[in-house]
């Protein structure tokens, strides 16, 4: 089982280029190292969306739109698609 520390959650968004802000569309923004910690808990946890409202207290919409779009923004620099 991997840990992951408080503290090494801004090293990986540097290391995968998590800009500082992620836009949305329903005109809200996102912290980037606060996108990624909703990354991780929605994929490493394999929890809802609706889940996590308590905890990041973002509507559902919103928290789907970041999360797919922490998804995307490894793959713009490296130009490999994450699913084929």
């Amino acid at each position: 089982m991997y840990v992951c520390m408080y503290v090494d959650v801004p090293v990986l968004a540097e290391a995968l280029q998590i800009p500082d802000w992620i836009p949305c569309n329903q005109r809200s923004k996102a912290d980037g190292v606060e996108a990624l910690c909703m990354f991780l808990k929605r994929f490493v946890y394999a929890c809802r969306n609706s889940d996590m409202v308590p905890k990041f207290t973002r509507p559902v919409p919103v928290l789907c739109v970041i999360t797919n779009k922490v998804l995307i923004v490894p793959t713009q620099h490296s130009g490999c698609l994450p699913f084929t």
